[in-house]
């Protein structure tokens, strides 16, 4: 599944901290169990090659409403 990355931009996200992942869901319940300011590698695929980034999550912004 694609995903814009600040950073990287687009492409598959397909492994965080080298376990790989099912999808976009898979994804999103990993960072989920993870704090804000923990740095990760992200594994992302675009245009047939692959490479590693390092991202520091922040915190899910709040929304007032």
């Amino acid at each position: 599944t694609s995903r814009w990355v600040p950073g990287v931009g687009s492409g598959a996200v397909v492994a965080v901290n080298g376990q790989a992942l099912d999808g976009a869901d898979s994804l999103v319940a990993r960072v989920r169990e993870l704090k804000p300011d923990t740095t990760v590698t992200l594994t992302v695929v675009r245009d047939g090659s692959s490479r590693e980034v390092q991202v520091t999550l922040a915190a899910r912004p709040t929304t007032s409403g």
